[in-house]
């Protein structure tokens, strides 16, 4: 199976990096007058906000690929469906706040760059 992104097929290689980063429970801390620590507890209701970072160093992507990402991430508030290789699906935008919003490297230093020239790509999501 295949990863993609607004239907745009992207490098097999990619691995979600911080899949298990991020948790639904959320604690805080407050200390009282007398000096004793309280803690509260909460647990967020959806996985809104939760980082989808797609990278790896052997992820392969064509610049005209790339430069559809690119003219995605100048849209406002683009919204987009990520399908993962095991069929899951997750309704993501590009995480702003965590600039740049994604970062590519040349496979092999040219000075030339055409639409088949390679690079690798780390993408950075959130879950809407």
């Amino acid at each position: 199976m295949m990863i993609t992104l607004d239907g745009l097929q992207l490098p097999d290689e990619l691995i979600w990096i911080d899949e298990f980063e991020f948790n639904k429970v959320r604690a805080h801390e407050k200390i009282t007058l007398s000096g004793m620590r309280t803690l509260f507890q909460d647990t967020l209701i959806s996985y809104a906000g939760r980082p989808i970072t797609l990278s790896s160093q052997n992820s392969w992507i064509d610049k005209q690929d790339i430069q559809t990402i690119y003219s995605w991430a100048e849209e406002l508030d683009k919204q987009m469906v990520l399908v993962l290789h095991d069929t899951r699906s997750f309704n993501v935008r590009f995480r702003y706040i965590d600039l740049p919003v994604f970062e590519t490297e040349l496979v092999l230093e040219t000075a030339f760059h055409e639409n088949e020239t390679k690079y690798n790509i780390t993408i950075k999501l959130e879950e809407l």
